[in-house]
């Protein structure tokens, strides 16, 4: 006698095995008892399988069953319970192995003779007739969707169900298995008494089974799978409550190495995600991803439900990608439900759904990248999603609303009307066949009304926008307020209401359509992005309007979201997309705190904690601990080993399992940061780190003004204003006259662009004279304000100018306020007269510089990086003229090495390593570009192994890398402080901003391309002012006053040419 799986140890199934195994090897051919022998033997394969999942155990199982069942007479007591044993098993191994149809046929064709030979009254009936209508049931779902399957296999369970009596301690098995059946047909059929009858039986089955009965946990899975699907037809969240509290003690109550256990973890992920998208609370989208994560982790590779659970954990992931923005959780969606969708057979009945998940992750990658590639192949997917369903297939509307969407999508790449008319036609289709009541209606009412409004864009046609506002209001009107999609819908219908306010002047609309923004802006349970777009709109309208109280506050709140929708934690590439959904925000915050509060104070503060962030995030994983150490060792070596798992890079060659499994592990280190600063926060001891790693006060900001003031300049549309932070306040000085207009075109001129390192100065006169204009009307709207504010706005009567650090925000992000006012001869009307300016791209990147430069330096050692000839790049003749003459200038017991045409690797060998200790100066002479894209991106170039590219040193590259000892870098390149990105320039993220990053004390670069011969004349008249002046005597001072007095002496021959020095600039300490 075999015991119960169930109780029994993997040793004790072990010998049951070994035991059955032997008597029935040891039982000769003819012996009555063979049969039943091997009948034992295949029992208990089957129990160790149903243990351990291994496919040979059940193959040897069924083998063993099938000689059994060969054995036994037609006669025997025992052959109909073995062939529904065998029929069983059969099923069983078609679950296991996809597309094993064969098995199931075989399987419904032994337990229908089963059923055939056993007598009306027989004990065993009611059992085979369950296990009848369950595999008949399995083929209509899994295999032939036909009615006849499951009009039969109701039939079945149900008489199972009625001959049953009501104190047989298999009612609840059968009980459960007329409701797997009832639900196929609730499902085929849309109707709500279907689905009530399926769950009272499920229910009566949980209500008859005693708490510590082993089937209990299969029944609550069930149960709470039953009481999701009527949540999705209903929207009744009591019922969704009451699938996860079902849900959970299923899981709880089943073993770790329980064969079901994956089934009923991904049950509970479903779940626990649509609470997620009715709540927006992301502990449940957590435990969901956990929980999906795990049941594809415990399912063997072959088998036939691998499918849907990663299905299932590719629309979990997509929901987080959807709230963080981090695109490793999109292309781990792709790769997860694209798996699904090839390992599902081509007749399978979910396969339409696994395509129309597949194409929803493609289409949100082209959403990110644009490439027309992923959209082509989410349109054929979600086509062949539509193609293969039948027309009374519950979820075809919701197939069909996805299918609109990408041709929408496709409409906005192409512009072709016939993709609009498809995309209106298909989502048209999805409206008409949803119910009134379903909790699906509102999401398809929303994407109609986005297609209805854009045909009206294309149009013109009123009847679009009426209509696309009548839409949009019915499927608000059906969303719950405190639903997470509500906060998109509502900026929707704004933009709506404004296009028709536009049309008809009606305030009316104008004031809705704020009231809309303003409460999408106030919904807590939305995706924050969405939330920060709707108080964008909201501050523009309340501009207009004139209240600039109200859009004070908006802006707070927005800012607030900021580093949620920018996490710390995000990828790079994550981070910078973040930051370009949000550029602008911080700076017109500021604008508002000073014209609607008058408060200079907060407004640095908005500025500083809501621009720069991910080079405040750079900043923060490098944050010296030396004075949490002095008082909290145990505490401090905590952190910074959090901190370097949470930041840890991951290569761009890592392989795709290894990289999902380095990330898991970065999200945890990171909520294990996040625990860890709280504690520093909070902890009484450590009274002086209450504000560790928070963003600093402007008395913090204040303080770092003890070297020279430092000055903000921050154009909006909404003002133009100066800030001078000194060691005794925050002052104000408005700039009435700084254009905003103006600074856009200076934003795009294609000036800044004419000088090349390569030499090629060629500039038309008139854009010469156009560039002059431009840094007079900067001196006298701009700069000589500031000065005069400052008593700076004359030369100093003293030998020694002040130094003055600039940090232009807004519109003003790339202005040259250090080459400001007229440079004619005898001039002192101008930046360079009055004062020693340094740049910043942010006030704590220059609380970092300082951190990290070295006051004083008896001798300097410089490592000179040369590449007179690049790759795929025109020679530079300058470098080696640059070259020779630092070479010459540097005397004892200073010290030059050079390095010639080196690769990027072997720089950032040496950025990391130990060899850079030798030197305190880097100087690179080379090509550099500021990529039009992604500012990570932009490079110096160096040596690659191609004649016909260069190697880079990226913006990323040089960010990652942590330098101990270097002062200075020198960077002798084009574009070296400049973002071309519109959107990510308000960032300051270029190759300066990464050397400081880095450890850089200072970074001597350049705001546009450079002339090679100009270059390497300020080049080493800035070593000369360096070594051979004293320099080494004036501490961080030397660095910016060596540069200053280098660019003086090369604007003295190039009065009339600003455009050939202005662009070289000090930034740091």
């Amino acid at each position: 006698m075999v015991a119960s799986s169930r109780t029994l140890q993997d040793e004790d199934l072990d010998e049951a095995v070994n035991i059955a195994r032997e008597a029935a090897d040891i039982t000769p051919p003819n012996h009555p008892d063979l049969a039943s022998r091997l009948n034992d033997l295949g029992s208990a394969l089957a129990k160790r399988y149903s243990r351990n999942s291994k496919i040979e155990d059940l193959e040897q199982a069924i083998s063993s069953i099938e000689r059994a069942v060969d054995l036994t007479p037609p006669d025997h007591p025992d052959l109909a319970s073995r062939l529904d044993y065998l029929g069983m098993r059969l099923a069983d191994r078609c679950d296991h192995a996809t597309g094993k149809t064969v098995d199931l046929e075989q399987s419904i064709s032994y337990i229908q003779r089963a059923v055939d030979i056993t007598p009306p009254d027989h004990p065993n009936l009611a059992s085979y007739l369950s296990d009848l209508g369950g595999v008949l049931a399995h083929r209509y779902d899994d295999v032939t969707g036909e009615t006849k399957d499951l009009e039969q296999a109701i039939s079945y369970a149900q008489r199972a169900v009625d001959i049953t009596p009501p104190d047989h301690p298999d009612l609840a098995g059968r009980l459960n298995n007329l409701a797997a059946t009832l639900i196929y047909q609730a499902n085929r059929t849309g109707q709500a008494e279907d689905l009530d009858e399926a769950i009272s039986n499920i229910q009566g089955a949980v209500d008859v089974t005693p708490p510590d009965h082993p089937e209990l946990a299969r029944y609550l899975s069930n149960l709470a799978c039953m009481l999701l699907d009527r949540y999705d037809r209903s929207g009744r969240s009591e019922d969704l409550e009451e699938a996860i509290t079902n849900g959970r003690r299923a899981v709880d109550m089943t073993p770790p190495d329980h064969p079901w256990l994956a089934t009923r973890l991904n049950n509970l992920a479903v779940n626990l995600s649509q609470h997620y998208h009715l709540t927006g609370k992301t502990g449940d989208l957590e435990e969901a991803i956990s929980n999906s994560q795990r049941a594809v982790d415990i399912t063997p590779p072959d088998h036939s439900w691998l499918a849907g659970y990663l299905s299932e954990l590719g629309c979990h992931l997509s929901k987080r990608y959807d709230r963080t923005g981090k695109s490793e959780d999109l292309e781990e969606a792709i790769t997860n439900t694209r798996r699904a969708v090839d390992m599902t057979p081509p007749d399978h009945p979910w396969l339409a759904t696994r395509l129309n998940n597949l194409g929803n992750r493609l289409s949100e990658r082209h959403d990110r990248t644009g490439k027309s590639e992923d959209l082509e192949e989410a349109i054929s997917n979600a086509q062949r999603a539509v193609d293969i369903s039948s027309p009374d297939r519950p979820n075809l509307a919701t197939f069909l609303t996805n299918l609109g969407s990408r041709f929408s999508e496709k409409y906005h790449s192409t512009g072709k009307p016939k993709d609009q008319d498809e995309a209106i036609s298909y989502s048209q289709r999805a409206v008409d066949i949803t119910p009134p009541d379903s909790p699906h209606l509102a999401l398809m009412l929303s994407n109609m009304g986005v297609m209805l409004s854009e045909r009206y864009e294309r149009t013109g046609k009123t009847e679009d926008l009426e209509a696309a506002i009548m839409t949009a209001q019915k499927g608000i009107d059906m969303t719950p307020p405190d639903h997470p999609a509500l906060a998109k819908s509502l900026n929707q219908f704004g933009d709506w209401l404004l296009s028709r306010y536009n049309r008809t002047g009606d305030p009316k609309d104008r004031n809705t359509a704020l009231d809309h923004y303003l409460n999408a802006c106030a919904s807590a349970p939305a995706i924050p992005l969405h939330r920060v777009q709707g108080a964008r709109k909201a501050i523009q309208q309340l501009v207009d309007q004139g209240d600039l109280q109200r859009a004070s506050s908006v802006a707070k709140m927005a800012l607030e979201l900021l580093p949620v929708v920018c996490s710390r934690y995000l990828s790079r590439k994550d981070q910078q997309h973040a930051v370009s959904q949000t550029a602008g925000l911080a700076a017109d915050a500021c604008s508002l705190s000073i014209r609607a509060e008058n408060d200079p104070n907060t407004a640095l503060e908005h500025l500083e904690h809501g621009r720069g962030l991910i080079i405040g995030y750079l900043i923060d994983g490098r944050g010296d601990t030396s004075e949490l150490r002095k008082v909290a060792s145990e505490k401090a070596d905590e952190f910074e080993n959090l901190r370097y798992k949470a930041f840890r890079p991951i290569a761009a060659d890592e392989s795709p399992e290894v990289r999902r499994q380095m990330l898991r592990e970065r999200e945890a280190a990171a909520k294990d940061l996040e625990a860890c600063l709280a504690d520093i926060r909070s902890v009484q001891e450590l009274p002086n780190h209450a504000r560790f790693l928070l963003p600093p006060s402007a008395d913090d900001l204040k303080s770092y003004a003890t070297d020279g003031p430092i000055i903000v300049v921050n154009v909006t549309t909404i003002s133009s204003d100066a800030l001078i932070v000194t060691t005794s306040g925050v002052d104000h000085v408005l700039l009435p006259k700084l254009d905003k207009s103006e600074m856009e075109i200076y934003r795009q001129w294609g000036l800044t662009r004419g000088a090349n390192r390569d030499g090629n100065t060629s500039r038309k006169s008139a854009s010469k004279d156009r560039f002059r204009g431009f840094l007079s009307r900067l001196w006298s709207s701009c700069v000589c304000l500031v000065l005069e504010k400052l008593g700076m706005s004359e030369r100093p009567t003293s030998s020694e100018l002040p130094r003055i650090w600039w940090m232009g925000t807004g519109l003003a992000g790339s202005l040259p306020f250090h080459a400001a006012g007229d440079h004619s001869v005898g001039s002192v009307a101008n930046t360079l007269s009055c004062a020693i300016s340094s740049y910043t791209p942010m006030i704590k990147a220059l609380r970092h510089a300082r951190e990290k430069a070295t006051m004083d330096i008896d001798k300097h050692s410089i490592l000179l990086v040369t590449m007179a000839q690049t790759p795929g790049h025109t020679d530079l003749p300058g470098v080696e003229d640059e070259e020779r003459a630092i070479i010459r200038i540097v005397q004892d017991p200073h010290s030059v090495q050079s390095l010639r045409r080196p690769s990027a690797r072997t720089v950032l060998d040496m950025l990391n390593g130990d060899m850079l200790e030798s030197f305190n100066i880097v100087h690179f002479a080379c090509h550099g570009s500021a990529d039009l894209t992604d500012p990570s991106n932009s490079f110096l170039a160096l040596q690659g192994s191609s004649d016909s590219a260069p190697d880079k040193l990226t913006v990323q590259a040089i960010s990652d890398a942590n330098v101990e000892k270097a002062r200075l870098a020198y960077l002798s390149a084009c574009s070296t402080a400049e973002t071309r990105v519109s959107d990510l320039a308000d960032d300051a993220l270029h190759l300066a901003s990464s050397f400081l990053v880095a450890g850089f004390g200072h970074v001597v670069a350049s705001m546009w391309p450079s002339n090679d011969r100009i270059c390497a004349n300020i080049a080493s008249s800035f070593y000369r002012n360096l070594l051979m002046k004293g320099g080494t005597e004036q501490g961080n001072r030397a660095v910016a006053a060596a540069l200053h007095s280098a660019v003086l002496e090369v604007r003295s021959q190039n009065l009339e040419r600003p455009h050939l020095w202005a662009q070289h600039i000090h930034s740091g300490a």
